[in-house]
């Protein structure tokens, strides 16, 4: 499962970024209540999980920023990896469970059979109330954000080049087949250039079939 972190060329160094950035903190903010944090695609800067000290009880990040390094803690007491062998093993040496994942503008840059294989290995880290929130851009911020990049230089054209896949509310829900998520909320923002999404574990289809209620008469 290695292969679904691939080493990356992105950077982050145009001046919208920051911007975009704390304005996507924002929104996952609330969310963040004495947990054990997983930031997936947390870039080499760690800005959401350093805006979130003191909300949670531990901060993990895993980016392929940080594949050719040795998992290791932040002068800030933030665990980073490069891969999910990485993060178990430092999750194990914690001992820690990690019970909210957080993923700005991450999905993005994955195909869905990808993204399913990540999400999939995201919940196997994560406990079964595990909650996961985040943000990905619609498909009709396409042009808009090519134009921002490519024409305007505000966002780093790495970024845009790197966009796989603009999920809209649908394409959320197919990629989340089979993977042990579900979608529990879904809303835009930005003109509806940008989404924002809380997904939740799944309950297995036997277990949801004994907890549904009999029609049967006594």
């Amino acid at each position: 499962m290695e292969h679904l972190i691939e080493s990356k060329t992105t950077t982050q160094h145009a001046p919208l970024e920051l911007f975009l950035t704390y304005l996507r903190t924002r929104k996952i903010l609330p969310f963040v209540n004495n947990s054990v944090v997983l930031d997936f695609g947390c870039g080499k800067h760690l800005r959401t999980l350093q805006a979130v000290e003191g909300r949670a009880l531990n901060r993990y990040g895993l980016d392929s920023c940080f594949k050719s390094m040795q998992a290791h803690v932040t002068k800030c007491g933030i665990h980073v990896a490069g891969s999910f062998a990485d993060l178990k093993a430092a999750l194990g040496q914690c001992g820690d469970n990690i019970n909210l994942i957080l993923a700005l503008a991450c999905f993005e840059h994955f195909e869905t059979d990808t993204l399913q294989g990540i999400l999939r290995e995201l919940a196997l880290v994560s406990t079964s109330d595990a909650t996961l929130v985040g943000t990905v851009p619609t498909p009709i911020a396409k042009p808009v954000l090519e134009f921002l990049s490519y024409k305007l230089r505000l966002i780093d054209p790495s970024q845009i080049r790197d966009h796989k896949v603009y999920y809209d509310r649908s394409t959320l829900e197919k990629a989340l087949v089979g993977t042990g998520w579900e979608l529990a909320s879904y809303s835009r923002f930005q003109f509806g250039m940008n989404s924002f999404f809380k997904f939740k574990k799944a309950i297995p289809a036997t277990l949801a079939n004994k907890r549904a209620p009999s029609n049967e008469a006594p």
